[in-house]
């Protein structure tokens, strides 16, 4: 039974866990069985993360190579998302909630 908890989920939870560097956390929110959160910003930074981790050159230059698309087939980056829960809309207590959140907790966004 997924736990009624929501958690959101920053860009380098999912980026670090992708690349294999920091697991345990999402390991730990996953056994939990927390209701997992990510937008529509936590997705297109995680895939410009990734990206340049697998390109290993800049996104520029992976664009301009047309080697996107091979790298999202060779790294399947969709299946650490799917079992997680797409926020469609965010409201402005979000916005209003980002800075406190960034002085209390040492945040970069």
């Amino acid at each position: 039974m997924v736990s009624p908890v929501r958690i959101f989920l920053d860009t380098s939870i999912l980026a670090e866990y992708k690349k294999g560097t920091k697991t345990a956390l999402l390991d730990a929110l996953i056994e939990r069985q927390y209701s997992l959160c990510y937008n529509q910003i936590v997705l297109s930074e995680y895939l410009f993360v990734v990206l340049a981790h697998y390109g290993q050159k800049s996104l520029r230059t992976l664009k301009m190579a047309h080697y996107i698309p091979e790298l999202l087939d060779a790294h399947d980056f969709e299946s650490l998302l799917k079992p997680l829960h797409f926020l469609e809309r965010i409201d402005k207590s979000v916005a209003e909630e980002t800075p406190r959140l960034m002085r209390t907790y040492n945040l970069l966004q």
